[in-house]
């Protein structure tokens, strides 16, 4: 296939060769030129098993950025001081004065962010990333999964700062470079915000920033056919390439169990031709999307790449404590530490050859060997308490008996815990992550029981702050200790089915529900499915069963 092939106005392409050219390629070449054309898509995430494929995109990309922008290739096992910049060793001992090396962040200022293998990026390195990417960073970044197990993925605090998603595991035919000079002030229709917004609602997305990626991307793939506004083709193509990757459930799936709102005549002739283009995306969605995606919705789990942190920890690079690990050649940044014995004995076959006498040893940069130090990577235990009620103040003491044992050991595993309580009409974090005794029994201390059960909105509060801890890096777990009987709604719903639909925000990340009830009952069970959660009946639970419980 060659470069000068044209599309159709209508962007697809001309029929003689629909069989040839799949709309997945069409898609795979159109993502590289919208992210050119516009910076503020911010990147992608491209799984790929390599080859010909990956590296038609790559330089389709880079046909289309501006001659001389920078291409920076971040390595596998980079610190986040590289990213960064800081002190060159080897030029500092040369020089024998302090030199400045500037980091990749920096160097791809203009340019591409390159990660492969963005899966195994170390938390620390990929919060560096993004909150150089909430500073402004001026790079559009490109990551590269290609990892085989699919319940792991990017990092979802990357995943969530970069517009585009794309699967190229599918194609056979490498993606060429997008042949059309296009524009860029291409602009929306009426309707359409209101159309994208339907569709990530059907799809049970909950952040607000893949909706403003929808948005710029139906902008940016109308531009390159050179239209001044966006269609309904341009449109899906957003929708494809921005909220389909990033589904949390089936389309009509959420809507099926609400009972419908009634209609309201006086809007009808204005709205109607929104409402059309909204159940077009829809519909769009529901028919593309792919049978893989669906089976896995369709069992209540969450795609790749938007987990929210599940696991209990892994074990990760610490500075000063923990079991001693390998040695390598390199310099000494960030959590590798020189190593001085192995450096010298690197260094000492070579002494003749360099002229080393008198007690004095000529080390160069190649004998530079570097240790470091395994740790568990640092985790954060919510506790969300139901303090309404009369039995409110046997769980507040339960709870406080439980947050305290786990910050007896939270300085040797280095972990954190957290506090919300719900009562009333609301939610509060009553405790922020913390490793501070004397801190959480102040919160402790504070908490008062009493009032409904506003179920949804804690469990909602919860997600938020989990979403916090994973974008710090950590590992989030998050226990609820409540007998599930919700009866304060967030809005319209029922509050049980309020609480079911706020669940879903959950799911991804480590749950457990302990479950206080006298016996086991229907409503606690669904809730944990809903969350995908560990249910544990603990009706006469002390602090120590708690502890017990999380420790399995």
């Amino acid at each position: 296939m060659t470069a000068d092939r044209r599309r159709g106005s209508n962007g697809r392409w001309p029929h003689c060769e629909a069989d040839a050219v799949s709309e997945a390629l069409a898609d795979a070449e159109a993502s590289a030129a919208m992210l050119a054309a516009d910076a503020g898509l911010r990147g992608v995430v491209l799984r790929s098993d390599g080859g010909p494929v990956l590296e038609g995109w790559l330089a389709a990309l880079r046909g289309r950025l501006p001659e001389g922008a920078p291409w920076v290739r971040v390595p596998g096992s980079v610190e986040p001081e590289r990213l960064t910049g800081g002190v060159d060793l080897a030029a500092t001992l040369a020089a024998r004065r302090p030199v400045m090396a500037a980091g990749l962040l920096a160097g791809a200022d203009g340019g591409v962010l390159l990660v492969p293998g963005a899966e195994r990026l170390e938390p620390g390195v990929a919060a560096t990333i993004a909150a150089a990417m909430d500073a402004g960073a001026g790079f559009r970044l490109v990551l590269i999964d290609e990892g085989v197990e699919e319940d792991a993925g990017v990092a979802p605090v990357l995943v969530e700062r970069v517009g585009l998603m794309l699967d190229l595991r599918g194609l056979r035919v490498a993606p060429s470079g997008w042949p059309v000079a296009g524009r860029a002030d291409a602009a929306l229709p009426a309707g359409a915000v209101e159309g994208l917004s339907a569709a990530a609602a059907a799809l049970a997305i909950p952040s607000l920033r893949p909706l403003l990626f929808a948005c710029r991307a139906a902008r940016a793939a109308a531009g390159l056919f050179g239209r001044a506004e966006a269609g309904e083709q341009d449109l899906a193509r957003a929708v494809r390439l921005v909220l389909m990757p990033r589904a949390r459930a089936l389309p009509g799936a959420a809507a099926a169990d609400a009972p419908p709102s009634p209609p309201d005549p006086g809007d009808a002739p204005e709205d109607s031709g929104e409402a059309a283009l909204a159940e077009m995306l829809v519909e769009a969605v529901r028919a593309a999307l792919p049978a893989g995606l669906l089976a896995a919705l369709a069992a209540g789990q969450a795609p790749r790449g938007s987990s929210g942190g599940r696991g209990k920890g892994r074990e990760r690079a610490a500075p000063a404590n923990g079991r001693r690990g390998r040695v390598r050649m390199g310099a000494p940044r960030g959590s590798w530490r020189l190593d001085l014995v192995e450096t010298l004995k690197a260094a000492a076959p070579w002494q003749g050859l360099r002229g080393g006498r008198g007690g004095v040893m000529r080390v160069s940069k190649s004998d530079f060997r570097v240790r470091r130090r395994l740790r568990r990577a640092g985790a954060t235990t919510l506790f969300v308490v139901d303090a309404s009620g009369s039995s409110a103040l046997a769980r507040l003491n339960e709870a406080k008996g439980a947050v305290e044992l786990l910050l007896a050991d939270a300085y040797v595993r280095r972990d954190e815990v957290a506090l919300i309580a719900f009562r009333g009409e609301g939610a509060e974090l009553l405790l922020p992550p913390t490793r501070s005794l004397a801190r959480a029994k102040r919160a402790l201390g504070d908490m008062v029981g009493g009032g409904g059960t506003p179920l949804g909105a804690a469990i909602e509060a919860a997600a938020a702050v989990a979403r916090a801890i994973v974008a710090r890096g950590r590992q989030a777990q998050v226990v609820f200790l409540t007998d599930a009987r919700a009866n304060v709604s967030r809005g319209e719903l029922p509050a049980v089915e309020d609480a079911l639909a706020a669940a879903r925000g959950l799911q991804g990340f480590s749950v457990v529900l302990i479950d206080s009830s006298t016996r086991v009952r229907a409503e606690g069970v669904a809730l944990a499915a809903a969350m995908g959660a560990r249910h544990v009946a603990l009706p006469r639970a002390d602090a120590a069963a708690i502890r017990g419980v999380l420790a399995r």
